[in-house]
């Protein structure tokens, strides 16, 4: 049974990747003006926008689901992806992500997972471990995990 399921989409990774594709257009008209010929401008500038949507699609969008006494987290179409045993989770406190640790990242003796810098869940697992998981609803996402009322901030 699906107890909760939100999709995050990065939007700080969006401004990245359009300013890089901006940062190539300038590239190629400075180009093409200094040659007289925009030899390939318009194919490599589309070339361009494919890889950096297709990034953008595989890693600016996250989905975090609770279902069947199990967490799962995915990125990147469901390629990567982590699935924790809601019984093997020992504690739940309210975190932050900041900018540099978007993405997937093992930072501080743990996993970070995220699509934006903001607020996050940092589950401590058996054992000690540690996972953080972004969330824009982080009251609803720890309510899900069996947390009623989620106090303070980290």
């Amino acid at each position: 049974m699906l107890l909760y399921r939100r999709v995050q989409w990065g939007r700080f990774l969006l401004w990245i990747f359009g300013a890089a594709w901006l940062l190539q257009l300038g590239v190629l008209l400075a180009a093409a003006r200094g040659t007289g010929e925009p030899s390939g401008f318009w194919s490599s500038l589309g070339v361009t926008g494919l890889i950096l949507g297709a990034a953008f699609g595989a890693f600016g969008r996250m989905e975090v689901r609770v279902e069947d006494r199990v967490l799962r987290v995915s990125q990147a179409f469901g390629l990567l992806r982590r699935r924790v045993p809601l019984e093997t989770i020992r504690d739940i406190r309210p975190g932050r992500i900041p900018w540099y640790l978007l993405g997937i990242k093992f930072h501080r003796g743990g996993w970070w997972w995220s699509v934006a810098p903001g607020e996050a869940l940092e589950l401590t697992l058996e054992g000690g471990k540690l996972l953080v998981v972004g969330t824009e609803d982080p009251r609803n996402l720890a309510a899900a995990l069996g947390v009623s009322v989620l106090s303070g901030r980290a």
